[in-house]
């Protein structure tokens, strides 16, 4: 690349927000230490909002429960299966999932860019409905998902979640998502053509072999993920999450020890122009290029106030910015290492 440019984006950024190398002076606002998936905990607020208008039916799902043809409704009668209680649901249904470890995987029909082919996965999700994970046995009191841990484990035999359907804007809050895998994108949690809302969730342990979004891929959705913790998944771009002409709000969220073989260590950002990253943590992260996050091709979109530190790459080891004019601001980099904290190529 051109030296001379590089110095020149390189300052204008510097202009817009503090970065720090390794052995600077101490940011503004203090960079975290080691962070691991038994220690990371939700940021602060991060309590389950049950405030939402109220479901037209109530289905339950708990270990030892009966399938068949059980519509899921009553709860001294639960299903099994989370999967059982989304293919009972109508649209605008709420399922609630006790706490427990659900194993099971299932094979459909796959219908995203193609119409051919099949997938398989924990729980497929091609409606409006709201899966809430941390409730007791007894489905007595609000959820809690850390007193009541609720985790969906696909065993390596799959997706953990597939999110598919124009129009579709499930609500996924309180589960721990992991053992997820697929060979090309999105070993945690799937989405394409859909507008979720994934909050206070773990996605941990999952990947993407040869490809992208190892712990999350959104494909042409509009998203929100908040107050989640994204952590030790793998994929060659992205090894947290990956967004692809996806216009997805991610706030609020720690986003830890995720590892990219090429490009993108915690978050890989491509074509998704009102893409915003707000109050993130981002730490721990390692990739070939942009330890902490890479944006490619990524013209628009903003990232503000997040905290960028203890990342490591070759290049761009906190940001690796390649033919993207995204809003920069407020952001603390930090103790990121291996090559250069901010690298800038127009």
């Amino acid at each position: 690349m051109n030296t001379s440019k590089f110095f020149h984006c390189a300052l204008v950024l510097i202009l817009i927000f503090p970065v720090l190398a390794a052995g600077g002076s101490t940011p503004t606002q203090a960079a975290p230490g080691p962070v691991s998936i038994a220690q990371a905990t939700l940021p602060p607020g991060s309590g389950l909002d049950m405030g939402a208008a109220s479901a037209l039916t109530i289905r339950y799902v708990a270990p030892g429960g009966a399938d068949g043809s059980n519509n899921c409704a009553n709860s001294a009668t639960p299903c099994a299966t989370v999967q059982r209680a989304v293919d009972a649901s109508d649209e605008g249904d709420e399922i609630r999932v006790a706490a427990g470890v659900y194993t099971d995987v299932n094979i459909r029909p796959r219908n995203d860019v193609t119409t051919t082919g099949v997938v398989t996965q924990v729980v497929y999700i091609s409606k409006t409905v709201t899966i809430r994970g941390g409730y007791t046995a007894a489905f007595a009191g609000p959820p809690d998902p850390e007193v009541n841990p609720t985790t969906l484990d696909a065993q390596g035999q799959g997706r953990v979640l597939y999110i598919i359907g124009w129009g579709k804007s499930p609500t996924v809050e309180g589960l721990r998502l992991t053992d997820g895998y697929h060979p090309v994108s999105g070993g945690g949690i799937y989405v394409y053509g859909a507008g979720p809302t994934i909050s206070h969730c773990r996605v941990y342990s999952n990947t993407a072999v040869f490809s992208s979004g190892g712990g999350i891929y959104l494909n042409r959705s509009i998203a929100a993920l908040s107050h989640n913790v994204i952590s030790h998944n793998s994929a060659q771009l992205g090894g947290g999450i990956m967004l692809s002409q996806s216009n997805a709000a991610v706030s609020n969220n720690v986003i830890s020890h995720n590892n990219a073989g090429d490009s993108g260590g915690g978050l890989y950002l491509t074509n998704s122009s009102g893409a915003t990253l707000s109050k993130n943590t981002i730490v721990h992260n390692t990739a070939q290029e942009g330890g902490g996050l890479s944006l490619i091709w990524h013209d628009g979109g903003t990232l503000d106030s997040n905290i960028i530190a203890d990342n490591q790459a070759s290049n761009g080891s906190g940001l690796y910015n390649y033919s993207s004019d995204a809003l920069i601001l407020h952001n603390t980099f930090a103790r990121n290492t291996g090559g250069p904290g901010i690298y800038v190529d127009t």
